[in-house]
């Protein structure tokens, strides 16, 4: 067989073979384990394992601002032209991954991209109420966060800080077609009837949910001077995607929009072209008379909603001897608590087209440039449309059951 001298076992890679008259290895000598297959291990599937890795990620510190690996994401957020909300967005998944690899941005991989998908897609947490395991992530969440770290990483390419990008081979998940999320008529009344509680803010909070009822995303709606309102339109020169354009008001809205600025005017506030369309009125000395934020349209909104819960259920106690016809369903008062302004956005886009207008036509006022994003309120309202032709058709009404 040889003369050779057997110091291990193959699988820690160690079967030396050593002629018989080779000196011995001394003491003091240590000898390295090699291992020639380092195989990538994939992601602990064990749901207490993933959901300690989803309670560290989530309340991790934050970056520290001369951490090199951050300064990057922070010069890719100031490359894009983003919305506000889209910025958060970005930002929190760019930092969910930042704790969960350790890693100089040069050095990820194809397979480091794939494991954090995995992982993503794997991790669970407990439900409080039943105790049963639940994904912590849903496909929507996978599929936005695979998506801004092929946006980041893109751009590391395109900024020559890395030679190639790891995201290219790694698809994001399926998403399922966005639907319309539009209010009913009854919540829509039920909004403005809050509105008469409103106290020193009405006047305001009535032109502002005029302009959001008009089909304009928040942030456009904090961005508006007094100059973008011409008596009969507002030109938005501030969009998501540079969909800027003028949006025609009808008679309520510019009602609504000459009664406020009327008002602005009689506080003694000298209104010039620059001047916010929208105020803050919050008791802070320091933010008050101030341009109303994003988050702060978002707030009067989420107020009125509440306060249209109350106005709902003390008509259904007037209304509770009488056989009402129109009585609201439960689940509409409910969704109230949860009403935010980009709902009345997709209402007003789903009424052009549900009230016949041409779908291109109501593109233009809407200001959408992609029929791919305008096709939810497109394909339900033929829905709607093709279902009140069948029953007309069939002799039956819409109310009928």
């Amino acid at each position: 067989m040889g003369n050779y001298l057997y110091l291990g076992d193959l699988s820690n890679c160690t079967n030396i073979r050593k002629k018989a008259t080779q000196k011995p290895v001394p003491r003091s000598m240590t000898i390295p384990n090699l291992s020639f297959f380092d195989y990538p291990r994939l992601p602990n599937a064990d749901p207490a394992t993933s959901k300690r890795q989803a309670s560290s990620t989530s309340h991790a510190k934050e970056p520290h601002p001369n951490d090199l690996r951050w300064m990057r994401v922070e010069q890719w957020l100031s490359a894009k032209a983003l919305s506000p909300n889209t910025r958060r967005s970005y930002r929190k998944e760019l930092k969910r991954f930042w704790h969960w690899i350790e890693k100089p941005w040069n050095q990820v991989t194809t397979w480091d991209i794939t494991r954090y998908k995995d992982y993503l897609e794997t991790a669970t947490i407990q439900n409080s109420e039943t105790g049963i395991p639940k994904r912590q992530f849903s496909p929507n969440s996978v599929a936005l966060a695979v998506r801004s770290l092929k946006s980041f990483f893109r751009w590391m390419q395109q900024a020559y800080y890395i030679t190639e990008n790891p995201t290219l081979a790694v698809s994001a998940p399926s998403e399922p077609e966005p639907e319309s999320k539009e209010l009913t008529e009854f919540q829509v009344q039920a909004l403005y009837a809050a509105l008469e509680r409103r106290g020193q803010s009405r006047l305001r909070d009535t032109a502002l949910l005029a302009v959001l009822s008009h089909g304009l995303r928040a942030e456009e709606a904090s961005h508006l001077n007094v100059e973008d309102y011409d008596g009969k339109r507002l030109h938005i020169r501030e969009a998501k995607q540079g969909s800027t354009g003028r949006v025609p008001l009808d008679k309520d809205a510019r009602a609504a929009l000459n009664a406020y600025l009327e008002w602005r005017k009689g506080q003694d506030k000298a209104l010039t072209v620059n001047t916010p369309l929208f105020v803050n009125f919050s008791r802070d000395p320091k933010v008050r008379g101030q341009r109303l934020s994003y988050d702060g349209v978002y707030l009067v909104v989420k107020q009125l909603g509440q306060l249209a819960i109350d106005v709902a259920l003390e008509k259904l106690i007037d209304q509770a001897d009488t056989s009402d016809k129109e009585e609201p369903l439960g689940w509409e008062i409910a969704a109230l608590a949860e009403v935010h302004p980009h709902q009345l956005r997709h209402t007003f886009a789903s009424n052009l087209v549900l009230n016949g207008m041409d779908a291109y036509l109501a593109m233009a006022l809407t200001r959408h440039r992609s029929v791919t994003a305008f096709k939810r309120y497109s394909s339900k309202a033929r829905q709607k449309q093709a279902e009140r032709a069948f029953r007309q058709m069939r002799g039956e009404s819409d109310d009928d059951d």
